[in-house]
């Protein structure tokens, strides 16, 4: 077991430190300590990022100038904007469309770990996709949502989660 001792931070946040003895290398023993401190009730690390996708699409009119809101060219190209928006902040984005309304045939988007695309389901929408996966990741760290259905956006807040607008 790691050895480890509570003390107050000058905040009065507790802070846990922890530390270390030694090791033998070479028959030469080397002695350390190294403190890493935890504040109790810091912030966790943002595991994913959850974006509305028609919500961002309808407040960002330059992303595909001349293409309906709900065109496959604007999705393609919001999905292109993200994936490098994640490869510069290396934060998994999942981007979500309601898929009721879609015309049969259209071809699913790609998806990686890294850029997730998912269409709800008939009798769902994205929001209750957006919901149930704020709850889900919330266990593994923050999760942050960009939409500006501002019910949305308190929802996410009342599980656990951060929200967004599309204007931040």
């Amino acid at each position: 077991m790691i050895p480890r001792t509570l003390v107050p931070s000058s905040n009065g946040i507790p802070t846990t430190t922890f530390r270390f003895g030694g090791f033998c290398l070479f028959g030469i023993r080397f002695w350390f300590s190294l403190s890493q401190p935890y504040q109790y009730g810091s912030r966790m690390a943002l595991v994913r990022i959850l974006v509305d996708g028609y919500s961002l699409l309808h407040n960002w009119p330059e992303l595909a100038p001349g293409q309906p809101r709900h065109s496959a060219a604007a999705r393609d190209e919001l999905i292109h904007r993200l994936t490098l928006y994640r490869d510069a902040i290396g934060t998994p984005i999942t981007i979500f469309f309601d898929g009721a309304g879609a015309q049969p045939g259209t071809p699913a988007a790609l998806s990686t770990p890294e850029v997730e695309v998912l269409y709800s389901r008939e009798g769902h929408t994205a929001d209750d996709m957006i919901e149930r996966a704020t709850h889900r990741f919330g266990a593994y760290g923050e999760v942050l949502t960009v939409t500006d259905d501002q019910a949305e956006r308190e929802t996410v807040i009342s599980l656990g989660g951060m929200a967004s607008s599309c204007w931040n």
